[in-house]
């Protein structure tokens, strides 16, 4: 189970920003660090997810939407933490940040 104060679901919010904003029609690539974020598109793309009444229910709906109106090649690829990728230590920053800004709760 993953911790609400873990930065899941800072990673799962990224997740869907870089597929609303990425052009529709160009070909994408998704690098990140986070295998639980991963694994969790991964079951998505498959058709396996299961979108039970959980904390990350509502964001899964939504990056799950947002990855079925691509019009291009999604690609997505797990990559070692701290080891030099410039891109994916301003990430894991602002993730770190987001820790301390409190998500939208999940209308009942």
């Amino acid at each position: 189970r993953i911790r609400e104060d873990s930065s899941y679901p800072a990673e799962l919010h990224a997740l869907l920003l870089a597929l609303r904003r990425a052009p529709r029609h160009k070909e994408l690539i998704i690098l990140s660090d986070c295998s639980a974020e991963l694994q969790k598109l991964d079951s998505i793309v498959k058709g396996t997810c299961a979108y039970y009444s959980h904390t990350h229910s509502s964001i899964s709906r939504q990056i799950r939407h947002a990855y079925l109106l691509r019009e291009a090649p999604t690609h997505y690829a797990h990559i070692r933490s701290h080891v030099g990728f410039a891109g994916n230590e301003w990430a894991d920053i602002f993730a770190n940040m987001l820790l301390f800004v409190p998500f939208p709760h999940h209308p009942r």
